[in-house]
């Protein structure tokens, strides 16, 4: 079907509001100088966004937040399935991660004998302990102790 844009001035405001509207979301999504972010920068803000968060400050003791070329890797659990949302909605709201990886992080706390869990502070083989988690050893962990320092 051949469509002449002459005699179908309606198909012709269309197409551009379509192109003008799709450009200026590329531009919202493109238009982020991400160049001299670091992936340290990214998890000091989302942590600090976290400890803002009244549901979620008191669950730092479960939830470590790694990055590695600006791809957020969580390791851990929230106390519940709202809480896990806001999370993400934080993370995914934060200006340069371009991904999230949740593939061993729980939305509900985990059985004791799962290896997320540290049981009697000892971790399985390849894994470190991390607050109240097990962690693998090449991964940073920034669970703050009482003492104010990361395990």
């Amino acid at each position: 079907m051949k469509v002449n844009l002459k005699t179908r001035p309606q198909f012709t405001v269309v197409i551009f509001a379509l192109l003008i509207f799709g450009f200026a979301n590329m531009t919202h999504l493109f238009g982020q100088d991400c160049t001299s972010t670091t992936d340290a920068q990214l998890v000091t803000e989302i942590l600090d966004k976290i400890k803002a968060s009244s549901a979620l400050a008191p669950q730092l003791s479960h939830i470590n937040v790694a990055a590695v070329n600006a791809a957020v890797r969580l390791h851990g659990w929230t106390d519940k399935k709202s809480d896990y949302d806001k999370l993400i909605d934080i993370i995914s709201g934060t200006k340069c991660v371009k991904l999230i990886n949740v593939n061993h992080f729980e939305e509900t706390p985990p059985p004791p004998q799962s290896p997320l869990r540290k049981s009697a502070e000892v971790c399985p083989s390849g894994t470190k302990p991390c607050g109240e988690l097990c962690i693998p050893e090449g991964d940073s962990c920034n669970i703050q102790t009482k003492g104010g320092r990361s395990d």
